[in-house]
């Protein structure tokens, strides 16, 4: 057994003790690059890699919000973010798309429930159809989860996917390709029973560069230093906006 992370996290204290962190510290340190790809249904994650491509890595989120949540007005505060579908991608080990994170659960419960909901992370939002109702800064309830992940994680190529299910008028699928050293696909499938609006995110790591965003009838692209996010689809209803969500 060999640790990937450079130090252990407050979490492992918490749960724990001393003793879980000396453990951590007696492990030895493995190579970033030579953690393996991993495909855990279960959990419902998805880590990209390849020795092809180092300091390349996706993760997709395709897990629960937290254990402990329920489907009907029951609230619960097992914790957890409102980020189904999500990826997070670094490139030559720089970030690339990241998730916003929280600064606090004080303060304005706009701002609370923004940085706990899909518009804080890289995924979307179908209108009138969350996958799960704020019931308070930590609560949730009406709480729908991904469905079971599937993929093929190889040296040269990943595909995998995933899918949420938020009523059962609405189902979304995310489909990754995923090409070490080249490129992310993402293929966004969407059944629903009437029309709706659907809100994309994205939490690009500018790292200081100006990001430059234009818009087109088949879509938009936002980029910045060597990195570019572009969206296409079968509408040309298009509507791109930048905005800050953290200070």
């Amino acid at each position: 057994v060999a640790r990937a992370a450079q130090r252990p996290g407050a979490e492992l204290f918490w749960v724990r003790g001393l003793p879980g962190v000396r453990q951590f510290q007696d492990l030895t340190r493995a190579a970033p690059d030579s953690v393996p790809p991993a495909l855990l249904p279960d959990a419902g994650y998805a880590v990209v890699r390849s020795t092809q491509a180092p300091g390349d890595w996706v993760l997709f989120d395709c897990g629960p919000i937290a254990a402990g949540l329920f489907a009907d007005d029951t609230p619960s505060t097992a914790h957890g973010h409102a980020d189904v579908l999500q990826l997070l991608v670094h490139h030559a080990g720089q970030p690339v798309l990241v998730d916003a994170g929280m600064d606090g659960y004080a303060g304005a419960a706009s701002r609370v429930e923004w940085f706990r909901g899909p518009g804080a992370h890289n995924t979307l939002e179908v209108a009138d159809a969350p996958i799960a109702r704020h019931a308070g800064r930590l609560a949730w309830s009406h709480a729908r989860h991904g469905e079971r992940l599937q993929g093929v994680l190889g040296e040269s190529l990943a595909l995998t996917q995933g899918a949420g299910v938020p009523t059962a008028s609405v189902r979304v699928e995310r489909h990754l390709c995923v090409l070490p050293g080249t490129g992310i696909w993402i293929a966004d499938r969407l059944q629903l029973s009437a029309t709706r609006s659907i809100r994309w995110f994205w939490q690009p790591h500018t790292q200081g560069h100006p990001g430059r965003l234009s818009q087109g009838p088949e879509g938009c692209e936002f980029a910045w230093g060597e990195h570019a996010l572009r969206m296409r689809g079968a509408g040309t209803d298009w509507q791109a906006r930048e905005e800050i969500s953290k200070p």
